[in-house]
């Protein structure tokens, strides 16, 4: 598997509507998230936003919280 593919995630944030949006993430080692993509429905985020994420399935994480929002 190449290195950079073995770095990204997906993780699914549910905005207060219940919509659910997927974003991509780039692994930093210590267990938390850099936001890759502009979200579109979920509010408080933004490139580059630090997260921490707990799995959800095999191919998705779950958003838990804010570690660093973004400069």
């Amino acid at each position: 598997m190449n290195d950079v593919v073995a770095r990204l995630a997906q993780i699914q944030f549910v905005d207060p509507d219940g919509r659910l949006e997927v974003l991509w993430a780039e692994r930093l080692g210590d267990g938390s998230y850099i936001v890759l993509n502009v979200p579109v429905h979920v509010y408080g985020l933004s490139l580059g936003t630090r997260v921490q994420c707990t799995g959800l399935t095999e191919r998705f994480l779950k958003f838990e919280r804010i570690v660093l929002a973004s400069p």
